[in-house]
Formats: C-alpha cells, sequence, structure tokens
C-alpha cells in the first residue's frame, strides 16, 4: 500500500526542470518507493547479483 507524501508536487515540478534529484532520509522512510513512481526505469543494485552487474557495466 503507497502513502501519498506530500513532497510529490515539489518532486514533480523539479523534475520537469532538473533531469535529476538527490532523495535523502532515514532507513526506511519510502525514498526507494517514492522515487519508483517518478522513474521511467530503475534498476536494483544488491550484493547478491554483482557480477552481473559488473557484466553489465562492461557492455
Amino acid at each position: 500500500m503507497y502513502i501519498s507524501r506530500i513532497i510529490e508536487k515539489t518532486i514533480k515540478e523539479n523534475l520537469e526542470t532538473f533531469k535529476a534529484l538527490l532523495l535523502v532520509g532515514p532507513k526506511f522512510c519510502g525514498k526507494t518507493t517514492l522515487s519508483e513512481r517518478f522513474a521511467k526505469s530503475f534498476i536494483y543494485l544488491t550484493p547478491l547479483n554483482r557480477n552481473d552487474y559488473k557484466t553489465m557495466l562492461q557492455l
């Protein structure tokens, strides 16, 4: 279940001007979930498949 955030309007306005934004905050406050709502694509970088990411970076 997604909880709407007050900052969403500000993020939308800033993304019209800038290509990237930095979201900071404590662990488990919803930064990733919030950013996924505005991202056109995303990649999860986890230690479980680090070799796969090294291969992708070489390509």
